[in-house]
């Protein structure tokens, strides 16, 4: 019966990930609007106060300076360089050239959507701080939207790759990492409230399940053409 599970999972492997796609595309949806609906009435956030105290550095720490150069794996100049990068790689190493159209709608649409959000919501930050890009509006995160957008899809790319399984997991267990330890920077950094880098996150990882479910779509059709 096992046997015949697998083989059925093999054979259905598009149908499946379609279905987790939408499924987990429903469900940041749906929590981000909840807290957008709190963030628009001005409510203050319990779970802020706690994690600005457990994420509470001092600034000459060498925990805080660590993270000073963590937050800039999802700044905007390291993402547009490394997404430069990932446009070759992408052109010379698959046939599906559509990958890197769907990659690059992936980066521009959520950053052009952090930013209308931004301007709607018009939070304030907990402090301002330039040198780490700690300017602007709070809600959400830009550096959790794309973090989660750029470290999500190359995630998503060698799950689907020919690599060994081991090494599959390796790679994915340290990108997921990277969007964790950016994600934490932001807040340790005290220039984004938890809450905004959960929005932020939530935010680009439904638009990327969007984009993982437009690769699917491409692949049946071009497949059944």
């Amino acid at each position: 019966m096992r046997n015949n599970l697998v083989k059925w999972m093999k054979a259905n492997q598009i149908l499946l990930w379609m279905f987790l796609s939408f499924s987990l595309l429903f469900v940041a949806g749906y929590i981000f609007i909840e807290l957008a609906e709190e963030v628009l009435e001005n409510e203050q956030f319990m779970i802020d106060h706690q994690f600005q105290q457990w994420l509470s550095f001092e600034p000459n720490s060498t925990v805080h300076h660590l993270f000073q150069y963590i937050t800039e794996l999802g700044s905007i100049w390291f993402l547009m360089l490394a997404s430069t990068i990932a446009v070759v790689v992408l052109y010379l190493v698959y046939r599906e050239r559509y990958l890197i159209s769907i990659f690059m709608i992936n980066m521009a649409g959520t950053s052009l959507l952090t930013l209308l959000l931004k301007q709607v919501f018009q939070r304030d930050r907990p402090q301002i701080i330039d040198a780490v890009d700690g300017v602007g509006y709070s809600f959400p995160s830009g550096h959790a939207t794309g973090a989660m957008a750029f470290y999500g899809f190359l995630a998503f790319i060698i799950l689907q790759s020919q690599l060994r399984q081991s090494l599959k997991f390796f790679i994915t267990t340290c990108l997921v990492i990277i969007i964790g330890l950016v994600l934490m920077s932001r807040v340790i950094l005290d220039v984004h409230y938890f809450t905004d880098i959960v929005a932020g996150g939530l935010l680009s990882f439904g638009w990327l399940q969007a984009s993982i479910l437009s690769i699917y779509y491409l692949r049946h059709k071009s497949r059944s053409s």
